[in-house]
């Protein structure tokens, strides 16, 4: 396994070299550097912050009195380093107050409290916010007093270990799959609107008729970028038609966008997607002709897929029967993508393939030490249906089916016979294995599912998002289901856009979710309707 590109640099005055925490953290990382003084420490990160990617662990014990203590080490390691992507304190006896001028001035990212059994969530909260920049700095501060609400006295070996297995979860920077931003020049009923501050959990919400899906769809076509069948499935979708040659021709013909352009920053790199739809042209002959797609996509450097930088013409003809490309420059359908993706609408559980291969990547991945599949059964277990034991997919006869062991019932049900709601939430759940490190599009979410279990929900698409580092974007027209999610805690994690239609012109709103979670505290904010 090829070791990955950070230096680890441990502050700590009892920790031997030969300790097993170093040895694993050398199997793991390019280099492990061990500084027994705080002044020491402080020194490297003086010589070295600007050619190497350091994660700091710093024991705290080195707070006592006879000692520099653990303001003084962030103190001055952040007078040569900003950049740093965060320091972990196994602080045992530090108060809040102790930091709270360093928590306002950003100059270190987290300092964790002694609450083992929920330090994980903080170390995820503190790699998100350096990933997407962090959000509002209130907000780390109170989630910080809330975990020492339930301080728990741990032995420093315990901490140390937890911090090495908590390492291991960092992803490379150059594996985030993400956008930072979003326009859509021309879309539909779309024009003008930009999306900033994408977040890891993207709320979109909006009265009916608001451009939702519209703003879904078209992110969603600029991550497969010039993939036309992707184009089609949109179609299929909007239409409702169980497949793509399904679609009436007049469909196709009639209401599918004469123009299409958008962009955005990717991985820290522009791209971009137009469609443009052409009439009738000589070279094609006119028997069975729909329309034609002249498709242009651009990425602006070789960061994808190691590609050059290219900009890609595609044209498309649309037949009674078919499709065919007939552009010199076709690639192959990876190269094609920005990332893996998937689009998830209220009519999705009709698409059998598309949902076995989201639970084949479920069973063969792992959250911890548990199969991902076990973890979201334990879910529908625990918040939903208490005697649901397994649910299981089966292939007869090419019939793709997922079949439900139940205490209930003597014999397994096939899962279409339990409610709608049930359904959803374990297809949802399913997608983000499927499409690790991508992007994951849920058009209403709540719908079919009881407004009660939303919350719980909520917390669970969070969990997977983290664990899976996905991006989400979800639509809503429930004020329920938009505040289950700020209710969270995870407010940092979480912008939100009201989408509003005034005389037929659609415009967007951003907040940041800890914003948004204010509005709700002081004035029932209701994100549908906020324009202001």
């Amino acid at each position: 396994m090829e070791k990955k590109n950070y230096t680890i640099l441990v502050i700590d005055d009892l920790l031997p070299e030969n300790d097993p925490i170093i040895i694993e953290l050398k199997e793991i990382y390019n280099e492990v550097v061990i500084r027994k003084e705080p002044n020491t420490g402080v020194s490297y990160v003086k010589a070295n912050h600007k050619n190497k990617q350091i994660i700091v662990v710093c024991d705290y014990l080195f707070g006592s009195k006879y000692k520099p203590n653990g303001k003084w080490i962030l103190q001055n390691i952040r007078k040569y380093s900003d950049k740093i992507p965060f320091v972990l304190l196994t602080a045992v006896e530090n108060q809040i107050t102790d930091y709270k001028d360093f928590i306002k001035l950003k100059i270190f990212d987290i300092a964790n409290m002694s609450d083992y059994f929920d330090v994980i969530n903080i170390v995820k909260e503190a790699e998100q916010k350096y990933i997407q920049q962090k959000d509002d700095v209130l907000a780390e501060m109170q989630s910080i007093i809330n975990q020492n609400k339930k301080r728990t006295k741990v032995s420093k070996s315990k901490h140390i270990s937890f911090f090495v297995d908590k390492i291991k979860e960092i992803p490379d920077k150059d594996l985030q799959n993400h956008f930072t931003e979003i326009k859509i020049e021309e879309y539909k009923v779309l024009s003008g609107i930009k999306l900033e501050n994408i977040n890891k959990i993207n709320l979109i919400a909006g009265l009916n008729n608001s451009g939702k899906t519209t703003l879904l769809e078209a992110i969603f076509l600029l991550t497969k970028q010039n993939e036309f069948d992707e184009f089609l499935e949109i179609q299929r979708i909007r239409g409702k038609f169980n497949e793509i040659f399904d679609i009436p021709n007049i469909f196709l013909k009639n209401h599918t966008s004469n123009k299409i352009n958008i962009g955005g920053i990717f991985k820290n790199i522009k791209t971009k997607l137009e469609y443009e739809k052409k009439k009738q042209v000589a070279e094609i002959e006119a028997q069975n002709h729909i329309c034609s797609y002249l498709i242009n996509s651009y990425v602006e450097t070789d960061k994808i897929n190691e590609t050059p930088e290219e900009n890609l013409e595609t044209k498309v003809h649309l037949y009674g029967d078919k499709f065919n490309y007939t552009d010199s420059n076709i690639i192959s359908y990876t190269q094609r993508n920005l990332c893996l993706s998937e689009f998830y609408s209220p009519f999705a559980f009709q698409q059998r393939e598309k949902l076995k291969e989201a639970y084949t990547a479920s069973v063969k991945t792992k959250i911890g030490d548990k199969i991902t599949h076990d973890k979201i059964i334990d879910f529908l277990k625990n918040k939903i249906d208490k005697n649901i034991i397994d649910i299981k997919l089966i292939i007869e006869d090419n019939d793709i089916r997922f079949i439900v062991n139940h205490k209930s019932f003597e014999t397994t049900k096939d899962l279409t016979e339990f409610g709608d709601g049930l359904q959803r939430m374990y297809a949802i759940a399913l997608q983000f294995a499927a499409v690790q490190n991508g992007i994951l599009l849920i058009d209403e979410l709540e719908n079919a599912i009881d407004y009660k279990r939303l919350s719980d929900f909520a917390g669970l698409i969070i969990e997977l998002a983290v664990e899976f580092n996905v991006q989400v974007f979800i639509t809503s027209h429930s004020k329920e289901c938009i505040n289950a999610f700020i209710s969270k805690e995870k407010a940092h994690l979480i912008s939100t856009y009201s989408l509003i239609n005034k005389n037929s012109e659609i415009m967007c709103k951003h907040f940041k979710g800890v914003v948004y979670n204010d509005l709700i505290n002081s004035v029932d904010a209701d994100l549908r309707k906020v324009t202001k």
